[in-house]
């Protein structure tokens, strides 16, 4: 992502990646928990395992999205909230 474009989309990547990972791994810590799936310890470290979403699989797929106009902003917060969890 260029820089003037991050600049300009900075304060959705922050929340993004710090507000929407702390709320997946509270759901996803509380879900695991509570269905006894597995030990409450371990589905904590799962939930917090699975919460970061990896650039290695989003990037691609937003490159192949990107080609309309009105997807590449999307795809540009969406790859660098990637990034910034990594």
């Amino acid at each position: 992502v260029e820089r003037a474009i991050f600049t300009r989309i900075a304060l959705s990547v922050v929340l993004i990646s710090t507000l929407g990972c702390l709320i997946t791994f509270v759901v996803l810590g509380y879900l695991i928990s509570t269905l006894g799936l597995l030990e409450v310890k371990t589905g904590w470290m799962l939930a917090a395992v699975l919460c970061p979403t990896d650039p290695a699989a989003v990037v691609p797929i937003l490159k192949r999205l990107a080609w309309k106009e009105e997807n590449k902003q999307l795809a540009d917060v969406a790859i660098a909230e990637s990034a910034s969890n990594d």
